[in-house]
C-alpha cells in the first residue's frame, strides 16, 4: 500500500499534509476508491476493491502466508523490545529496527508450524521461503532496507497484526487511543 510518514517529510510538506489530509481522503475515496489511513505517523491508502494494483497482501501462496504470520510476529517482538525499556527517547517511531537475522528465523519457525499446509517446494530450503518473505514486506512497505542493509519495520506493518492492539511508541503514551477496526492502537497526539 501507498505510504506516506510524517518523519520522511520536510516541514512545508507535513504541514500540507497535515491541513489537507481530510479533503485528500475524500478525494481518493470519491474519485479512485481508496481508503486513506490518517494516523499520528502518517498515512495510508489502501484498495479494498483491489482494482489499482496488480501485487496484493495478503494473498494466497505459502510465500505470502508465511509474510503475513511473520509480520505479525515481528511486530509483537518490536512491541516487547519497546516495552523492556530499550530506545525509549520519546514521540512516536514510524519505524523500528528488525533484530538481525529475525526474518529468517521466524521463517524457519512458521514453517517447522506449518510445515503439512505449506509447499514442500521450500522443505530443506528455509533461507529460499525466508528470502522471499523479505522481499515481499520490502515491497508491500512493511519493511525497509536501510543503508548496510539493515531492516526496519514501518509502523504500517502493525495494520497486518491481528493479534494485539499494537503501538508503535518511543515513550508511554501521554494522550488518547482509539482501537481501530485492524485491531491494533492508533495513538492520537493532543491538539
Amino acid at each position: 500500500c501507498p505510504v506516506v510518514m510524517l518523519d520522511e517529510l520536510d516541514e512545508p510538506e507535513r504541514l500540507w499534509l497535515r491541513q489537507s489530509q481530510r479533503r485528500e481522503a475524500s478525494l481518493l475515496e470519491e474519485n479512485l476508491g481508496l481508503s486513506l489511513e490518517i494516523r499520528a505517523e502518517g498515512v495510508a491508502a489502501f484498495d479494498a476493491r483491489y482494482e489499482l494494483s496488480d501485487v496484493f497482501f495478503p494473498r494466497d501462496g505459502t510465500a505470502a502466508q508465511a509474510a503475513l504470520l511473520a509480520v505479525s510476529q515481528l511486530v509483537d517482538e518490536a512491541l516487547m523490545v519497546r516495552e523492556n525499556g530499550v530506545a525509549r527517547v520519546g514521540g512516536l517511531a514510524s519505524e523500528v529496527p528488525v533484530a538481525l537475522g529475525a526474518i529468517p528465523r521466524v521463517t524457519e519457525e512458521l514453517f517447522a508450524r506449518h510445515s503439512k499446509s505449506w509447499s514442500k517446494e521450500y522443505a530443506g530450503r528455509p533461507e529460499r521461503l525466508a528470502s522471499e518473505v523479505e522481499e515481499l514486506l520490502i515491497a508491500m512497505g512493511l519493511v525497509r532496507r536501510c543503508e548496510g542493509g539493515q531492516l526496519a519495520l514501518r509502523a504500517v506493518a502493525a495494520r497486518y497484526a491481528p493479534e494485539a492492539h499494537h503501538e508503535f511508541r518511543k515513550s508511554p503514551p501521554a494522550a488518547a487511543s482509539v482501537t481501530c477496526p485492524q485491531a491494533f492502537t492508533l495513538a492520537l497526539e493532543p491538539t
